[in-house]
Formats: C-alpha cells, structure tokens, sequence
C-alpha cells in the first residue's frame, strides 16, 4: 500500500520505496512490478539461542509499569532464586538440545539479589567450557544494588549490564520507586559512574508511560536525548509503557494523550536523526539507523525472537519469552529432550510462529515491514500489538522517511558511515 507521508512524497509500505512528486509517484504505481519485492529478514533459526534466566522472581523495587507484578511473576514459582547446581543443570540441558547458546542473561526480578550463585556459575563456565564455546554474558538488573563484588565480577568476566533510565530524575522517580531509595535516578546515576570507571559496557531502556505525557512540554524530548548523551553508555533503548491497569498506562482513549505521545515521538526522532549528519551518534537508538538500514536494503525487519529464545524460571520451567512467563500454562519443564516437548506445544509453536501479518492493524501499517517494536510477548498478553507501540512506531517512520528526502541527498556519506557504525556496535553487543 503506498501511504502519503507528508505533501508530494510516498511510502510504499510492501517494497519500502520512497516516492517523491506526484509525476514519480504515477510512474511507480504504472511500472509497479517492475520493482524488485522485498527482501525477507535473515532467519534467527540460523543462530543458536540466547538462554534467560528469571535468576530472582523477587525485586527491591516496586515499579509502577512493571508487567511482571514487581518481579514475582504472580508467584508462579515457589522457589524465588536459582541455585548454582539448577543453572549448571539448565545449562547442560539446553546445550545438549541446541549443540551451543549465544548469550546467557540473567533477569528477574532483581538477578543481582541472586548474584553468589550468579557468580558461581559464570566463573564455573569460564574455568571448564572452551572458550570457542563459552557464550556471552549479560545482565538485565534495575541498577540499585551493585558493591565492589559485584563490580570486580563484570569487569573481570565481560559481564553486558543493561538498565533501565526513564528520562530526567522527575520523570524516573514517579514511577521507578523502591522502600528505602529516596532518589532510583541518583542510585542508578551513581551505577552508571562506577560501571564507567570499570570500562564495564553498559546500556539502558527508556520507557515512556502515562507520567511523561502528563508532564510533557515541547523541548522536554530534547532535554532528555541531551542527557542520555552525557551517560557512560553504549546506547539506549525506546519504547512505550503496555502495562495495564496502573497510573503508569497510556491512556489512548483521551486525544490529547494520543497528540502528546504523536508530538514527544517526533521530537525524539527529529533530533536523533539530525544526530547522523552532525556526527553526534556516539550514543543514540538504534531504532532509526536500523530503520535506515532496512530502507536502504530493501529489507524486512525480522520478528521478535520469541518461541526461538528460551526463558527458564528458578523452578526448572522453560518459558518461550520472558514477557509470559507469569503463567505456568505457558511453560515445559527443563528436561533432557524438551525439544521434543516444546514441537508438540501450542504454546511455543504459536510463539515461534506468530508475526505482524497476524494482525490486521499491522497489515494495514505502514511500518507494517520495518517495525521493530513489535513484541510476540506483549501481543499475546494483550491479544493484540499495543497500540501506544504502534503510534511511536509510526511516528519515527515518517520522520525517517522525510530525513532522508531532505537529508540523504546532500549528506549521502555522514548518514552512511554513522548507521554503518551504529549497526555495526549494536550487532556486536
């Protein structure tokens, strides 16, 4: 479908072409099939997996927008922590099954609350599997709890820290809280710094909720953008709060929310984008050079890993996604020849499976084949792609494609090399 971005230039959603003058634009509809069809994403089945563990269903932060009940899982499980022995288990199960695993991240919950057996095991792999072998390592914490210990572990054994930022300190606060932490922004800011002094690589997630649209003025995207460069990270991530039902959710049903959420999107990619003529691309998103990327290639953004990944719970219960394991229905134990097991589930093929030509709004999208917000996970909770993702999404496409109507031709060289380098760094962390 060819969309009308903005006065005489047009998207065709199915080939990825960007059609500039109403002449250009006949030409291409009268020519059609002359143009080359899209090319499809690499298959993530070419990899092996990334291994999660849920290494603590219990958290010292109780997060307003948090999907998984402050980190509990709905007590699904009625053990809270993995134990050194249970994670060698998993991991020989799944390395039988799979021949190798990609990465190994530990989640929660708060997995640092877990961190004596987190360390026992990763020095365990590092002293007994060939490093040919040894996968990556990384950890998805909420940044409020790191000692000496846990610093001098990371640095020693290349530990990936991910956490999360939601903005400036007023806007973080409202929703990130914890008993007992006056500010999580200043605790997670001084993580930050010492993680830096380390050289330990970090990155963060920046999650927009229901707080930054009530308190949001024009400029204020900008503001934060700024700050986000100042921090000792790699890069951040962006994306907008689904959870439902708390103070935190987006609230779509009220128009001016809608135009806020439509107007803070495109202020964050406006200047993100400019940042790739400027040379200021050190720290950024990587949503818009990938999105170049793929427009550039001709090229499908792949789906969401989900049903190819594996997630495993502190009570040996393999999960197609870390976003559902809140309900044992969704999960198989953690057992010699689960893969067996995990064919004949609905609930894994049906993960495995699912894309966004499952659902009408994405068919009729136009980031319907560049769209990299989308979440099987947060599909399958919602019955439907949330549709605060969905507005973003649209939004920072638009704003790329009149980028490089305005931008591409003159500054051909700065673009190339700043996503070159953007994809390049992201791919290998």
């Amino acid at each position: 479908m060819v969309y009308q971005v903005v006065n005489d230039t047009w998207f065709d959603s199915e080939k990825l072409f960007i059609v500039k003058g109403e002449e250009k634009k006949q030409k291409y509809l009268d020519n059609y099939d002359a143009y080359p069809d899209v090319k499809e994403a690499k298959k993530p089945e070419d990899r092996y997996p990334v291994l999660t563990f849920l290494s603590s269903v219990l958290c010292n932060l109780k997060c307003v927008y948090c999907y998984a009940d402050h980190g509990n899982y709905n007590h699904i499980c009625e053990q809270n922590t993995f134990t050194f022995e249970n994670y060698l288990k998993a991991y020989e199960i799944v390395m039988a099954e799979y021949g190798g695993i990609r990465n190994i991240c530990f989640f929660g919950g708060e997995p640092l609350l877990d961190f004596k057996e987190i360390k026992k095991f990763v020095v365990y792999l590092n002293e007994h599997v060939d490093k040919a072998k040894l996968p990556t390592f990384s950890i998805g914490s909420n940044g409020t709890i790191l000692d000496d210990e846990i610093l001098d572990f990371m640095e020693e054994y290349h530990i990936l820290f991910g956490t999360s930022l939601d903005g400036s300190k007023h806007f973080n606060d409202k929703s990130r809280i914890g008993d007992g932490i006056d500010s999580v922004y200043d605790k997670v800011m001084e993580t930050l710094q010492r993680l830096d002094e380390r050289n330990i690589t970090c990155v963060i997630q920046f999650t927009f909720t229901q707080v930054h649209l009530d308190h949001y003025k024009p400029g204020d995207a900008k503001i934060w953008m700024q700050e986000f460069e100042k921090l000792p990270i790699k890069y951040y991530e962006l994306i907008a709060a689904t959870t439902q039902g708390n103070l935190c959710e987006i609230d779509l049903r009220n128009k001016q929310n809608v135009e806020k959420l439509e107007k803070m999107s495109s202020e964050i990619a406006q200047y993100s984008l400019e940042a790739l003529v400027d040379g200021r691309t050190t720290i950024m998103s990587s949503i818009f050079a990938n999105l170049i990327w793929h427009l550039s290639k001709k090229q499908k953004t792949k789906h969401c890993d989900a049903g190819l990944n594996i997630t495993i719970a502190p009570d040996m219960r393999i999960y197609p996604c870390h976003t559902i394991a809140n309900d044992r229905a969704n999960s198989i134990a953690c057992e010699p020849g689960f893969l067996k097991e995990m064919a004949q589930s609905a609930v894994f093929e049906k993960m495995r499976t699912m894309s966004r030509n499952d659902y009408d709004k994405c068919s009729e999208c136009i980031a319907k084949n560049v769209c990299n917000v989308f979440c099987k996970g947060m599909c399958e909770t919602c019955k439907e792609p949330p549709e605060e993702r969905c507005i973003m999404m649209r939004v920072f496409l638009k704003e790329t494609i009149k980028f490089l109507m305005d931008e591409y031709p003159n500054h051909k060289k700065e673009i190339s090399e700043s996503v070159k380098k953007i994809m390049v760094e992201h791919t290998v962390i």
